[in-house]
């Protein structure tokens, strides 16, 4: 658009309101890389991966923009 942003923008939201440690395939993420998930937009609470997954501690939250 006319503000000067990325018209290819995306942001994905990841959350997880239980109390045990959830993994999610970065195959389901449509594009979130590692190295994507090592610099959130925002982030609370654990937050890691390995080469093939996104791991949330409980009541974790991030936010990425890509």
């Amino acid at each position: 658009g006319s503000n000067g942003e990325s018209s290819t923008e995306r942001i994905i939201v990841v959350m997880n309101p239980g109390l045990n440690e959830e993994t999610i395939a970065l195959s389901a993420l449509a594009g979130l890389t590692p190295e994507a998930i090592l610099q959130p937009r925002l982030s609370i609470g654990a937050v890691a991966c390995d080469s093939s997954a996104l791991k949330l501690g409980g009541q974790s939250f991030a936010l990425f923009v890509l």
